[in-house]
């Protein structure tokens, strides 16, 4: 490997870190705001607005041409609504009702559900190593939902199941990605598009709900709360577009073991969040799953 290489996979390397721990941050801050009394719907549609506006002006000053015929269009509607918009909003309902670290555990199931269901729609074959690895994962959340240890409350046995949702339809993202995405269609742009349908999706709602949180001072936690999850939608898109320059997207897929781990330390540093053995057994289980199914998956996304 020359210096240059070495340079690269380095910095690839600290970027992937970086972006792990702001996304593992994010789950922290979703619930300090929305305990904090901003709705989950709302959080989604401000930090899409932020990141609609600010990846937009990137496109713009880059001169990328948006095309927008009607498989584009088509491609950008399912994208957004269950590759973004279904996901984050859930995961943002969930968080609100479980420790940020059991959530922040469930999240990379995304592999796990992808390479499931691109075998069933036939796109992958399974081999030994992907069954073992779906059990495992599986396995790992059937470890958090069913011993009553896991949990703080029985009742949050439900919120886990609908976390659950989240990972699967980041899975439904991926294959709509591999399958449906335009040779022609800029990475840039296309995180732009995902955020702006999702902030056109949801202000209707917001509005005609009463739930669109005013950005105005006097800001408390849960504001700052949001405008942090703003700045991480914005820079995270940024750093992922780079990472996947730099290194590629299996590389790339690494970054759901950071995201689990900070997410895990964020939750016991802010909210001093203490877990049962069990949830460590679950997160060596769906790492060990993630890990067996990224090996031999294509369609994996972080």
């Amino acid at each position: 490997m020359s210096s240059g290489e070495g340079r690269t996979r380095l910095l690839a390397l600290l970027l992937l870190l970086a972006l792990g721990t702001l996304w593992g941050l994010g789950f922290s801050l979703a619930k300090i705001a929305t305990v904090g009394g901003i709705a989950p719907l709302a959080y989604s549609f401000w930090q899409s607005a932020a990141a609609a506006v600010v990846l937009g002006a990137i496109a713009v000053a880059r001169g990328v041409r948006l095309p927008i015929s009607a498989r584009h269009l088509r491609f950008y509607l399912l994208m957004g609504i269950c590759g973004f918009s279904i996901p984050n909003v859930n995961i943002i309902l969930s968080v609100s009702h479980l420790p940020v670290g059991i959530a922040a555990v469930i999240v990379p199931l995304a592999p796990i559900f992808t390479c499931a269901i691109a075998y069933g729609m036939g796109f992958e074959s399974m081999s030994t190593g992907r069954i073992v690895g779906l059990a495992l994962g599986l396995g790992g959340t059937a470890l958090i939902a069913l011993p009553q240890a896991s949990l703080p409350m029985p009742e949050q046995r439900f919120w886990v199941l609908m976390a659950t949702l989240t990972p699967l339809f980041y899975a439904i993202g991926n294959i709509i990605a591999a399958r449906m995405r335009p040779p022609d269609l800029d990475s840039g742009a296309l995180g732009a598009v995902v955020h702006v349908v999702n902030a056109v999706a949801l202000f209707p709602i917001v509005i005609l709900g009463g739930m669109l949180h005013p950005m105005l001072p006097p800001y408390g936690a849960p504001e700052f709360a949001l405008m942090g999850q703003m700045a991480i939608a914005c820079v995270g898109t940024v750093l992922f577009l780079e990472i996947v320059r730099l290194a590629g997207p299996v590389f790339l897929s690494q970054a759901a073991y950071v995201v689990t781990v900070s997410g895990v330390l964020w939750g016991m540093a802010l909210f001093g969040e203490r877990h049962a053995p069990t949830v460590w057994g679950a997160m060596a289980l769906i790492f060990a799953g993630v890990l067996l199914v990224q090996r031999s998956t294509s369609l994996t996304r972080a």
